[in-house]
């Protein structure tokens, strides 16, 4: 059976991330490059995410086929 996740729980968890970085990079100089590529990872695959088009799709005649 497929699984699909839920777009707006997947963007709030990197939004979480990337606020959690931003307080973590803020405060510690020694990973601050580290989480400078981390970030800009984040903001992409955000970006991406949020342009990607959600279809609702009726899951039993879907398993029919």
């Amino acid at each position: 059976m497929a699984q699909y996740i839920d777009k707006a729980a997947l963007v709030a968890e990197i939004v979480r991330r990337i606020k959690y970085d931003e307080t973590v990079m803020d405060h510690d100089t020694q990973i601050t490059e580290l989480l400078s590529r981390e970030l800009n990872t984040l903001y992409e695959l955000s970006s991406f995410i949020k342009s990607l088009e959600v279809k609702e799709v009726d899951l039993e005649k879907e398993m029919e086929k």
